[in-house]
């Protein structure tokens, strides 16, 4: 079978070719791919060196859907030609505190597809059967390849973030992550600030598309100010980081009023000073989010369902296997909101 993988250590080791098409494993199901969104992780790690000792060649890709096309040993609830997504956790022990609570994400032993175990941009994955969740015919198959970025989105937002009709959200980054976000608190009834950079232009246009009343260019008007004017004295409900920069993580301390709420989701890209003593003057509740768990993509898979999700302003370029360098640019060059490849 054709697929994406790492094939070394080295930056920019990536490349299309032939792998083992994989077997059924108990417990677990092979899945025909129908897509496999592109991350900025997977954008990332393809410009920077990667641990050695990883298992060289591993296909990449951790976003994606398709067909139950065989059904391992054990495997109950599946069976050949499901509709169905799955989640990227690839191991997990199922014994720890986290897994008894069901935060398979937070699990010390978990490992996710894509970074090492074999991933979903190919034309066939082996996965947990413990992950899938089944479509609803409402929902095509290749869009539910949006559905791991939906549930972080989602898991930011209601989850950790418990957003409410009425409330007024900041969203802080034009990425995937920001404008999922934005999306989904304008459907749970919320006025949306979503801020980015110069160099964002094709985001921040789709973020006006996606209906968000609140667009700034934080490169030539002050986000902290423009907040702080539209909530004083009390500041905003919520704030979502959804920025690898120290610098939007700042703004959003800064702009938190009194006992305010600040979930963090996007990852740091370096340390750097920041006004930590906000959270404890203001009593802050701060946040860290990672990944989701399952009743979270349930209820994403619901909310994809309702039709909630724009899809024509998110993915906005599907590409087949072999054009995923193109796919890649364009993530990098931030001239996509999500690209889709289609193996």
């Amino acid at each position: 079978m054709k697929a994406l993988v790492r094939f070394g250590p080295e930056a920019g080791s990536l490349r299309v070719q032939d792998m083992p098409e994989p077997r059924p494993a108990p417990g677990k199901v092979v899945l025909k791919v129908s897509a496999c969104g592109i991350c900025g992780s997977d954008v990332g790690d393809w410009r920077k060196d990667t641990p050695e000792g990883k298992p060289y060649p591993y296909v990449i890709g951790h976003e994606f859907a398709g067909t139950v096309a065989r059904v391992g040993e054990g495997v109950e609830g599946f069976q050949s030609g499901d509709r169905v997504a799955t989640e990227p956790f690839a191991v997990w022990c199922g014994h720890c505190a986290m897994c008894r609570a069901g935060r398979v994400n937070n699990c010390p032993q978990h490992s996710d597809m894509g970074f090492g175990e074999h991933g979903g941009m190919a034309q066939y994955a082996l996965v947990p059967a413990r992950g899938l969740h089944r479509l609803p015919e409402s929902v095509d198959v290749e869009d539910a390849a949006i559905l791991e970025p939906v549930a972080v989105s989602y898991n930011s937002l209601f989850a950790e973030g418990s957003v409410r009709p009425g409330d007024l959200v900041v969203l802080l980054g034009c990425g995937p992550i920001g404008i999922l976000c934005g999306a989904l608190a304008l459907a749970a009834g919320a006025e949306v600030v979503l801020t980015g950079r110069t160099g964002n232009e094709f985001r921040l246009g789709k973020a006006r598309a996606v209906g968000i009343q609140h667009v700034v260019n934080a490169s030539s008007q002050d986000p902290v100010a423009l907040v702080r004017e539209m909530t004083a004295p009390d500041g905003p409900d919520l704030i979502v980081d959804a920025t690898g920069g120290t610098e939007a993580f700042a703004q959003a301390l800064q702009m938190a009023g009194m006992c305010g709420r600040v979930v963090k989701v996007g990852w740091f890209h370096a340390p750097g000073d920041l006004p930590l003593n906000a959270v404890v003057g203001k009593n802050l509740r701060v946040h860290g989010v990672y990944g989701h768990t399952y009743p979270v993509w349930e209820k994403s898979v619901r909310v994809l369902a309702m039709g909630k999700i724009p899809l024509n302003h998110i993915v906005t370029h599907r590409l087949p296997l072999e054009d995923w360098e193109e796919g890649f640019r364009l993530m990098e060059g931030r001239r996509a909101v999500k690209v889709l490849l289609l193996p």
